[in-house]
């Protein structure tokens, strides 16, 4: 028999939304615009059950993984496709879109980092308090990759985690 989980779907979702809305505020404040951050759907999977949310295997996938530390151990993965990144980026930096999306420049492709550690950061918080522990996020790193790769060099690093751990 499986052990209950300490939090349930429902308030997991519910403390993911309000981190959202409060990492929403914090980048307004860091990038002087307005942001508004929603959590619509809340979707947890292992990486295998990841498989389909992204294309085919070959399709380009942009992503920010964060490696989380302390007393949760895991990884934070943003993942969207190229079109979505570039939006985001406009919107974050207003960068100019072009016919085809926004050129990622560095400037944008550390906003987009710092978006996703501003989410991480707010949402460990939130949970470190929660479930009276501590964590910390690592680094993010950015990279743009096929869906495939990307998933099948995550589900190497976990496996590597998870045997060292034992």
């Amino acid at each position: 028999m499986s052990p209950e989980p300490v939090l349930a779907p429902a308030e997991f979702g519910a403390m993911l939304k309000r981190s959202a809305l409060r990492a929403g505020k914090a980048a307004e404040k860091l990038f002087a615009r307005h942001i508004d951050l929603h959590v619509d759907e809340l979707e947890s999977s292992a990486v295998q059950g990841m498989d389909s949310r992204f294309g085919a295997p070959d399709a380009p996938v942009m992503y920010v993984m964060t490696p989380i530390t302390g007393g949760l151990r895991g990884h934070f993965a943003f993942m969207c496709r190229p079109e979505s990144a570039a939006i985001l980026a406009h919107l974050l930096t207003g960068a100019p879109l072009g016919q085809r999306g926004a050129t990622l420049d560095p400037f944008s492709l550390s906003a987009l980092e710092e978006l996703a550690n501003i989410v991480l950061s707010i949402f460990l918080n939130d949970l470190a308090t929660r479930l009276d522990c501590g964590c910390l996020p690592g680094v993010p790193r950015f990279s743009c990759d096929l869906r495939g790769a990307i998933l099948g060099s995550l589900a190497a690093e976990l496996e590597f985690h998870e045997a060292s751990s034992l």
